[in-house]
């Protein structure tokens, strides 16, 4: 989606826009503030579970990244035994200055669960 010919950007990715369809399979719903590129302030939104870059103009996927290190801190919260690791990706994702591509997000997130299985095996 952040790396398509015409990026788009969901710009509200929180865990009441995710529903669980089956056993690990996960969607995101509700697109309707989502936007493509030249994007806009969404001042709309609210700013605790928002990327300070969506409330301005010219935002691209560092909100969608921002939101989804939200995601798995909050996810902390209720999941006990979710990894440190995992966890410290999500800060990782929301507190870098220069937040990562999501393509580099989701490596980050890969490499910690090929460590976790290696350490199963």
């Amino acid at each position: 989606m952040h790396e398509a010919e015409t990026p788009i950007f969901h710009r509200d990715i929180r865990w009441p826009n995710i529903i669980r369809l089956h056993g690990s399979q996960w969607m995101l719903i509700d697109w309707d503030d989502a936007s493509s590129m030249p994007t806009r302030a969404a001042s709309h939104l609210e700013h605790a579970n928002h990327a300070p870059e969506v409330f301005n103009d010219d935002h691209k996927g560092e909100v969608d990244i921002w939101s989804v290190g939200k995601l798995i801190k909050d996810a902390a919260v209720w999941i006990l035994d979710l990894s440190a690791d995992v966890v410290e990706r999500g800060r990782w994702m929301q507190e870098t200055k220069l937040r990562p591509t999501a393509a580099d997000a989701l490596k980050a997130i890969q490499d910690v669960y090929r460590t976790m299985c290696d350490q199963k095996i």
